[in-house]
């Protein structure tokens, strides 16, 4: 009986010693898995912090950039038609604030309510010539250059009363006629001739903008 009872004792020894040892190797893998876990949250949180410092690191240099960049003209390229007075560059679809200060106070200025975009039209009146500009956010844009007298040109070198055929000669026979003027594309403007007879009478730098 005694027997009986040691050898009962000894199996339900073994049995509990067999469970600890399931449950302890259970608790190890339990362990290494959440070890595991947590490398890999800490990688996925490294790659965060990272990706973080980077983001912080392009906007202080796109704001600083910002800060020490010029205006830039929206739609102005070295290929478009280019009116220059006195050192001073201007073209359609330039801001003003790259020029206006430059060419001091104009004989008269005018504004109104513009009728295609949120704002405010201007024109700007100037002794040879008229700058008429259109809202665009916060800045103003030059919609055309009008000439008022022979005694400013093209870049190209034409002006008002020149010969019909020495302009052609400028500009070549790559023109489109409406309403009664020659007009020469380029980039995102026009330039438009208006002759009387054979004498240039009207030239005038205009956007395309508008026609959109």
């Amino acid at each position: 009986m005694k027997k009986m009872i040691l050898t009962a004792m000894t199996v339900m020894a073994m049995a509990v010693l067999t469970a600890c040892a399931q449950a302890s190797e259970d608790v190890a893998d339990t362990v290494v898995d959440m070890n595991d876990n947590v490398s890999d949250m800490e990688t996925v949180l490294g790659d965060y912090k990272e990706t973080m410092n980077n983001v912080d690191t392009m906007g202080q240099n796109a704001m600083e950039g910002d800060a020490a960049a010029p205006v830039q003209s929206n739609n102005t390229s070295l290929d478009d038609y280019v009116f220059e007075y006195k050192g001073v560059k201007i073209s359609p679809d330039m801001n003003t604030n790259e020029f206006l200060s430059a060419l001091g106070d104009p004989l008269h200025y005018y504004e109104v309510k513009s009728c295609a975009f949120e704002g405010m039209d201007k024109i700007y009146t100037y002794t040879s010539f008229e700058i008429s500009t259109y809202p665009n956010g916060a800045n103003d844009l030059v919609s055309s250059i009008y000439f008022k007298d022979d005694t400013v040109t093209t870049q190209e070198g034409a002006y008002l009363g020149m010969a019909k055929s020495d302009v052609l000669a400028l500009y070549g026979s790559n023109y489109t006629e409406s309403a009664g003027a020659y007009v020469y594309s380029k980039g995102g403007m026009e330039l438009h001739f208006i002759f009387d007879g054979e004498t240039l009478a009207s030239i005038e730098y205009v956007t395309t903008v508008l026609d959109e």
